[in-house]
């Protein structure tokens, strides 16, 4: 009997060491899904963010794109203005030249024919100012006009530079 009670007691007593351990293994193995729980919600926060930086990333992409193609627009606009301006500015030269080529033959007339003609070449006369005032000013605001389009031209060109470096900054921070 004394026997079986020792033997009693030593299986007691290895019971007790085995729910001692199982339960430091349950502790252990909760401690560790509690980890595991932990970086699966972090990789998957991680995760989140880099699909909200990528989906970031091709927003921007598309706005680059698109200011490349209005920019392209721009200039074509741009481009087309300058050439008709172009040409207003040589249709005037040579307005001007044909006005001071008939202000000279008509001043040969004038003198042969200026007691008659005199009232007549009088208001001629003026006339040919007035659009040679009219001609030099127009020239002047063609060629101010033409200037402002070349600089609103280049500014545009700068603004779009510093927007694709500042795009291709944020590009570069996002990755």
């Amino acid at each position: 009997a004394n026997d079986l009670a020792e033997a009693l007691q030593g299986c007691q007593l290895a019971l007790s060491d085995r729910e001692k351990k199982h339960a430091e293994e349950e502790r252990d193995l909760l401690a560790k899904l509690r980890v595991a729980e932990e970086t699966i919600m972090e990789k998957t926060d991680k995760i989140n963010e880099l699909s909200e930086q990528i989906t970031s990333e091709e927003k921007l992409a598309e706005i680059i794109t698109e200011l490349e193609g209005l920019l392209v627009e721009k200039e074509k606009e741009w481009k087309e203005k300058m050439e008709v301006l172009d040409v207003e500015c040589k249709a005037l030269k040579e307005a001007k030249d044909n006005l001071t080529s008939e202000n000279k033959e008509l001043s040969l007339t004038m003198t042969e024919k200026e007691e008659k003609h005199s009232k007549e070449s009088e208001e001629y006369l003026k006339e040919i100012e007035e659009l040679q005032v009219s001609l030099a000013s127009t020239e002047v605001a063609a060629k101010q006009e033409k200037e402002q389009l070349e600089g609103t031209i280049q500014q545009a060109r700068d603004d779009h530079s510093k927007e694709k470096t500042e795009l291709e900054g944020t590009l570069e921070e996002a990755h």
